[in-house]
């Protein structure tokens, strides 16, 4: 009897034995996709997080490289603003040179015109006094020449008295020598009026040229000042090109790994 109870109760036990540990492989199933479902769901949020954090660092890199490249851009910009601002002091300099040269010229040729009239006039003014002074002396002449006959007319023949000159005579040849001195005098003021006119001709070509040459060397110079500012930023935007990056150091995010 004791023994029936015992059999019953141990095939009672044997049959939960068998039912746990055929359920026991669906328990484990289930457990497994549990925690497979809990570590796709961490790992999704850490792969986020990295993601997260890796767009981020790119952010950073390409605004640092933008920063970088302003800063660069702006110090360009600042040298060629300070070489314009030197080529201008430099032009301006050399304006203000070239108005005092021709202020000096301009005050040269006024004053070298002013010598031409003032002898332009002394030659009027001597020709003028020139015809006055040789009606003068025809009419002196006349006269004197009309006396001299109207006292050889007048006065008896005589060898001794017609060898002897009369003292009028000699008034004639002063009044030649004069007028020749007259003539040298107005030669002479002909001969200064012709060389004050080719000086003035002279400097006239002289500055004439001396702005020509002034003006093509300025020419000039500009030239090769644009092409080596050309040649400059050219080699300023070839060394930016081949220029290399610095290396960025990305420290690595508290646990991510």
């Amino acid at each position: 009897m004791i023994f029936g109870v015992s059999m019953t109760s141990v095939r009672e036990k044997y049959t939960q034995l068998h039912d746990v540990v055929g359920s026991l492989s669906e328990k484990i199933t289930a457990v497994l996709v549990r925690q497979e479902k809990d570590f796709l769901a961490a790992y999704r949020a850490h792969m986020y997080n990295v993601q997260k954090e890796l767009h981020d660092t790119k952010e950073k890199i390409l605004r640092n490289e933008t920063l970088e490249n302003k800063s660069e851009k702006i110090k360009l910009l600042e040298e060629e603003r300070d070489w314009y601002r030197k080529e201008a002091l430099r032009l301006d300099t050399f304006t203000t040179n070239m108005k005092k040269d021709l202020k000096h010229m301009k005050e040269k040729l006024e004053c070298i015109e002013e010598d031409r009239d003032w002898l332009e006039k002394q030659l009027k003014a001597s020709k003028k006094q020139n015809k006055l002074l040789r009606a003068e002396l025809e009419i002196r002449l006349a006269n004197l020449t009309s006396q001299a006959e109207d006292k050889m007319d007048t006065r008896p023949a005589s060898p001794a008295v017609d060898d002897i000159a009369p003292p009028g005579l000699h008034l004639p040849l002063a009044a030649v020598e004069r007028e020749e001195q007259f003539r040298k005098q107005i030669r002479q003021l002909k001969r200064d009026l012709q060389a004050s006119k080719r000086e003035v001709n002279r400097l006239r070509e002289t500055t004439s040229k001396q702005q020509s040459n002034e003006l093509e060397e300025f020419f000039v110079q500009s030239i090769d000042a644009v092409k080596k500012d050309i040649v400059r930023r050219r080699g300023h935007s070839r060394d930016a090109k081949t220029r290399p990056m610095p290396a960025l150091k990305v420290e690595p995010v508290p646990g991510t790994f």
